[in-house]
């Protein structure tokens, strides 16, 4: 992905309240699980432009949807996703839980990782995990924590 496209997506990155260049964040390709006792827990909240995250998850989203769809009318079972009616991208956006739940959960390596990957600084922050999400004025506020060597 052009690293350019990355900082056109994010607007603002803050950890525990404090605005962090956003080439200090990464999405590890692989869990945290075994690092996080050398490492101490922090809040994050990644401010995200709507239209450039619609731009960019279009054609997996598109994938994903179709996928659950599937699986929801032949096993049942409810997710954020489900429970907004499986909006198409362009309206993801006007259910937050649903959103997190993409963004966080379903596409965070299609999205947040390639969102950080390649980033020029040194990475102080590694994603753990996403828990919620704010829609305002075209711009996702996605929270969660991350931990760090800080």
């Amino acid at each position: 992905m052009d690293s350019q496209l990355g900082v056109s997506v994010i607007r603002a990155l803050h950890i525990d309240g404090i605005e962090t260049p956003p080439s200090a964040f990464v999405v590890p390709e692989m869990s945290l699980s075994s690092a996080r006792s050398d490492m101490r827990r922090h809040d994050f909240t990644l401010t995200i432009d709507n239209d450039a995250m619609i731009a960019m998850i279009a054609p997996a989203y598109a994938a994903l949807r179709d996928e659950l769809e599937r699986d929801y009318r032949q096993f049942g079972g409810e997710d954020e996703l489900s429970a907004a009616g499986f909006p198409p991208v362009e309206h993801l956006s006007q259910w937050p839980a649903a959103t997190e739940e993409v963004l966080g959960w379903y596409l965070r390596d299609e999205f947040l990782g390639a969102l950080t990957r390649g980033t020029s600084g040194p990475i102080l922050y590694w994603f753990d995990e996403s828990n919620a999400c704010e829609v305002e004025d075209g711009l996702i506020r996605l929270s969660g924590t991350c931990y760090g060597k800080a």
